[in-house]
């Protein structure tokens, strides 16, 4: 039995043999129907939750995508951390949870998806016979609220970290939009690199070759959907007299890819992006997981031959395109943690945004 809690959705999982199918729908049911909140059972779980704080914390990048997203969604149910503060543990108790529980796990927030050899009849009448007793619900129950993205910076400075760890986001499209496969390329083009992986000429990605001469330790572009927004950027660790230059060298890795993407480019990207896409189905419990954030964010399953067309249409004019409508001249969302003494100001990154062209 696996757990994973994201911001947007909480996915449980059971590994089992194919004919063993309606015991494992029967294990997921119980926790949504019969999970028994006892008193000593929830202290180790505050217990084991406060060691999970304590880990993030440590944990430069996962602090900095949480304020990245904290500043980038302010005010919005994304910018939630999901391990959150640490005084909220104690306020959890057998109602709260018993609360939550009846909010949210409800027919029109739940998917089950099954992978591997069994029948898709034999999937339902398990699924009929154990999750039938919750209660129905309309779709506007299951609204999230408005999701809106603002361009800010937040900035932890600490000296005794040996590199500055930072992350540059913009506003994306999310899950569902015509343009993901298009961003998703976009992630390609920039790549990354990681100081590990030896002589930097001999990497596919040009930025590559100018962070290893900035004592760069690694860099990687990301690209975060959620059902109708996305995060889209870079993150790098760097040393500390580098951060400003290596922050150009990004900006300036975008302008071309704005302005001045070619097909080899675009070839490239492809390539890697089906690869990404090939290992989201790599075994049952990644197909599973993959089915269930598809019919949970668009409410279809898209195969993986039309995922490789969706990306095989993706043309330099696409990029170009959503380059300007992403990334040109658009106010980022920068979160920092280390010594950022050389992290240029907020204005200076946003003017960085655009070139000028005579």
């Amino acid at each position: 039995m696996l757990a994973k809690t994201r911001r947007d959705m909480q996915i449980f999982s059971v590994l089992i043999p194919s004919e063993c199918v309606a015991q494992g729908v029967i294990y997921l049911s119980k926790i949504l129907l019969e999970l028994a909140l006892d008193i000593t059972e929830m202290d180790k779980e505050r217990y084991n939750m406060s060691l999970e704080a304590i880990d993030a914390d440590s944990n430069p990048k996962l602090t900095v995508f949480d304020y990245l997203h904290a500043t980038a969604f302010q005010g919005t149910s994304l910018a939630q951390p999901v391990i959150g503060p640490l005084r909220n543990l104690a306020k959890f108790d057998q109602s709260t949870t018993a609360a939550f529980m009846s909010e949210h796990y409800s027919t029109c927030r739940l998917v089950v998806a099954a992978s591997g050899g069994v029948h898709n009849d034999q999937v339902l009448g398990a699924v009929g016979g154990t999750f039938g007793a919750l209660c129905p619900c309309g779709p506007a129950d299951a609204d999230t609220g408005p999701q809106r993205f603002t361009g800010s910076e937040v900035v932890y400075r600490d000296d005794s970290m040996p590199l500055c760890h930072v992350a540059i986001g913009f506003e994306a499209p999310g899950y569902n939009s015509f343009y993901y496969y298009t961003m998703l390329v976009m992630k390609y083009i920039i790549g990354s690199w990681h100081a590990s992986q030896g002589r930097p000429e001999n990497q596919p990605f040009l930025t590559a070759l100018g962070a290893s001469s900035l004592k760069c330790d690694s860099y990687q572009s990301f690209y975060i959907p959620y059902k109708d927004i996305g995060l889209w950027g870079a993150y790098f660790v760097v040393d500390k007299l580098h951060v400003d230059d290596m922050v150009f060298l990004i900006q300036d890795a975008w302008m071309q890819m704005c302005i001045m993407c070619n097909s080899f480019e675009i070839v490239k990207a492809k390539n890697l992006a089906k690869l990404e896409l090939a290992r989201q189905h790599c075994g049952v419990l990644n197909s599973c997981r993959d089915m269930g954030i598809q019919m949970m964010y668009a409410c279809r399953r898209h195969s993986l031959p039309l995922m490789y067309n969706q990306v095989e249409i993706v043309q330099p004019f696409m990029v170009k395109e959503m380059g300007m409508q992403c990334l040109y001249n658009r106010s980022p969302a920068v979160a920092a943690v280390g010594p950022s003494e050389c992290l240029p100001e907020y204005n200076r990154t946003q003017a960085g945004m655009y070139w000028l062209r005579w």
